[in-house]
């Protein structure tokens, strides 16, 4: 598989941290959605194929805290060869 044309359409973005209301499963802001990104999967196999592309984020380093990166989602797709 190949990966490409990879693009970031930022939204919601704010300076500092979250001040959402905390509720259960953390504070409401912390849901929305700051960015929706698209990458092109091309199938240069010769065969079928399945590939699942995964997004993992991590905290800006400025904020000075060590925390491990975060999975955040993830699409399963079939390809046939030469499909993208």
């Amino acid at each position: 598989f190949f990966y490409g044309d990879l693009s970031a359409e930022m939204s919601n973005l704010t300076a500092g941290l979250f001040t959402g209301t905390p509720s259960v499963g953390g504070r409401v802001d912390l849901w929305d959605s700051a960015a929706t990104l698209t990458i092109q999967i091309t199938n240069n196999g010769s065969v079928a194929g399945t590939e699942i592309a995964q997004l993992y984020t991590d905290l800006p380093k400025m904020l000075l805290i060590s925390l491990f990166a975060s999975f955040d989602g993830f699409e399963k797709v079939t390809i046939e060869p030469g499909e993208s």
